[in-house]
């Protein structure tokens, strides 16, 4: 499989997850969230963790764009800490 296509498989699965954790009200998850997205693109569309929520909106939707690129759904979704959003404390049974 090409690596673009991996890439792009790679980014709609982790959307969800990656969003929530840039969205969290916990500093923490949005730096892990910042390091992901920037690890994956390559650049961080000027997010900064530390922001206010206002502040952080333009990069948001910089992001949210980044990832529809690859028909990733941007919607706010509630998702379960234990289960693989970044920053969790899951452990492996």
């Amino acid at each position: 499989m090409p690596p673009i296509l991996v890439l792009s498989a790679v980014v709609r699965a982790d959307a969800p997850k990656i969003l929530a954790a840039l969205r969290s009200e916990e500093s923490l998850r949005r730096r892990i969230g910042r390091l992901w997205l920037e690890g994956a693109a390559g650049q961080t569309f000027d997010y900064d963790e530390k922001a206010k929520p206002e502040d952080r909106a333009a990069a948001m939707e910089k992001i949210e764009k980044w990832f529809q690129s690859f028909g990733a759904k941007t919607d706010p979704t509630p998702v379960v800490p234990d289960q693989g959003l970044p920053g969790a404390n899951s452990r492996a049974d």
